[in-house]
């Protein structure tokens, strides 16, 4: 952490009078040692997968996991396996039955697809390399959709056109939009047909002495149709400057949840650390309006860089990982720890379990 830089906790925003509850229960804590990994829900096999990510000491992996129900399993090394990284878009095409990634650096660069027996480097024109941007499943349009992000490099200009890729080619859907951010997420809404995104970190002038790096989080939400974005929620209570969050989409009660992230951008990469507020709130979004969600029981740490998924299976959403411990700029800890948001449909409860 730069001199003089502090950690401080919000455990809520104070931005809404609660008016739903949830609780988290642990599922379990010898878990992969990983923040900015790649995770999917895989609905066809029931199964949590993560690839990638750094673990405690920065090093970035190109380990393989299996979380089936309470327990993770390592993979054995794959045919073809990526270089180890991190950063990267991940996402699960339900209908070609293979898992997706596009990734930015350290040998892994550009698309790669894994069909459960081999990975399949991608060798079509496509979205220039980058890292820090989104990647999810579009099922409607039998499509994985890409955005945002930046290239290697301090300093390096963010994007922010939107990319779709069908199995056999890429092409560019739109070269305009949500202003261009790194660190944000987004999720696939499968009951309005709608990509939600929420947050991040908006390209501007950077502190080349390192002592700082990026701009105070974004708290806007946006909406992409399949052919236009739009921003919503421009009036009403929302999430804050968030950047480094984690969301997922609650197919049963038709709500994309958000947990936790900071105010601020953290780069272990180039090991610069900003002041920053992290979170550990609970958030969803209808489609009309952002709501607070009140947690309850023993409530995970304050994390960044973590994931979410929700198991369709159980009805819960499983977040797994994360940064929540900045020991110096040269040191950080990531969770090993895997949790469960339990929402109970229509009273909006929900409850975090640790597995």
């Amino acid at each position: 952490m730069s001199a003089g830089a502090c950690l401080l906790v919000a455990p809520f925003s104070g931005r809404l009078a609660l008016a739903q509850v949830g609780q988290w229960v642990k599922l379990s804590d010898s878990g992969p040692d990983t923040g900015s990994h790649g995770m999917i829900y895989d609905e066809n096999r029931d199964q949590v997968v993560i690839f990638g990510g750094a673990d405690s000491s920065g090093n970035n992996s190109n380990k393989f996991w299996i979380f089936d129900d309470s327990v993770w399993t390592e993979l054995p090394s794959q045919r073809g396996l990526p270089n180890p990284t991190g950063n990267i878009g991940m996402t699960y095409d339900s209908l070609r039955d293979v898992i997706v990634i596009n990734a930015g650096f350290y040998g892994a660069e550009g698309t790669w697809e894994w069909n459960r027996e081999k990975w399949t480097k991608i060798s079509v024109p496509g979205p220039s390399t980058r890292f820090a941007h989104t990647m999810v499943f579009d099922s409607k349009n039998g499509m994985c959709v890409l955005y945002g992000g930046t290239s290697i490099g301090l300093g390096s200009p963010y994007e922010q056109d939107t990319w779709g890729w069908d199995g056999t080619s890429w092409t560019l859907l739109a070269e305009d939009g949500p202003p261009a951010r790194i660190y944000f997420d987004m999720v696939y809404d499968s009951a309005r047909n709608r990509i939600v995104l929420y947050g991040g970190i908006q390209d501007g002038d950077y502190d080349k002495t390192f002592k700082d790096y990026g701009q105070p989080a974004l708290s806007d939400t946006w909406e992409w149709d399949g052919t236009t974005w739009t921003q919503v929620a421009l009036t009403g209570p929302n999430p804050g400057p968030r950047c480094y969050h984690a969301m997922a989409y609650d197919s049963e009660r038709k709500k994309t949840i958000l947990f936790g992230g900071g105010d601020k951008v953290y780069l272990p990469q180039f090991r610069i650390v900003s002041d920053m507020i992290w979170y550990t709130d609970v958030w969803e979004w209808d489609g009309v309006e952002w709501k607070q969600v009140e947690s309850s029981g023993i409530e995970p740490p304050v994390r960044a860089a973590h994931r979410m998924v929700y198991d369709s299976k159980r009805n819960r959403i499983i977040m797994h990982g994360g940064i929540y411990k900045v020991i110096t700029p040269f040191l950080y800890e990531s969770d090993t720890n895997t949790w469960e948001l339990s929402m109970t449909s229509g009273m909006s409860k929900g409850i975090w379990t640790l597995y």
